[in-house]
């Protein structure tokens, strides 16, 4: 019996340690010759799901990357699969490293949506270690000081339809549907800023 030991990578799973498993190449429909067999063999399992295949890569235990035409024969050969501490990576982004928003003032006074982008590993530290959720979103871009402290009471987030989002959303959720994933649709952080304009009207 010839095993290959491999560990998942998924980008939406960072916060937690890589699971691990122990694979039979010799399956009962046919043996897992090289690792596009083993990858094909994960998806027909149930494992990972279908949608992920073009997100899938290979790696060396070190973060080498493999071509999956690589024979799993040679590869145990060297060491890599052989045991838990050298599994095969195989690395799963299934979110973007980076989200897209932009700013809307209620009162633009002439000033047009601004997009930003926001690196996902700078929200790992705030969401200490977990999935990052809008809240630390917001409370990045006022750590950073992107917004002024006072505007902290007034701000809301939308959604590239419009429709509002809670602070708790999950982002890696928001990302795989399609939302924030790029410029030209970016999550919306409505910045309530007519109290100032009403006060500069009125003072």
């Amino acid at each position: 019996m010839t095993e290959l030991w491999l560990s998942y990578h998924q980008a939406s799973r960072a916060h937690a340690p890589p699971t691990a498993q122990l694979l039979d190449l010799d399956t009962k429909a046919h043996t897992l010759v090289d690792l596009e067999d083993v990858l094909e063999h994960v998806l027909a399992q149930g494992f990972l799901a279908h949608a992920l295949r073009p997100l899938a890569w290979w790696e060396k235990h070190g973060g080498e990357r493999v071509r999956n035409s690589a024979a799993v024969a040679e590869l145990l050969a060297q060491g890599a699969g052989a045991c838990q501490e050298a599994a095969m990576r195989l690395v799963i982004a299934d979110v973007p490293p980076a989200m897209w928003m932009g700013y809307r003032y209620t009162v633009s006074l002439g000033t047009p949506c601004i997009t930003q982008r926001i690196k996902v590993d700078a929200l790992r530290a705030h969401a200490c270690g977990g999935r990052p959720r809008l809240a630390h979103v917001t409370n990045h871009l006022f750590e950073r000081g992107f917004l002024a402290a006072h505007l902290r009471s007034r701000v809301h987030w939308e959604g590239v339809c419009g429709a509002d989002l809670a602070e708790d959303a999950d982002l890696f959720e928001l990302l795989t549907t399609g939302e924030g994933i790029c410029e030209e649709q970016p999550l919306t952080l409505v910045v309530d800023n007519a109290f100032l304009h009403d006060h500069r009207c009125h003072g």
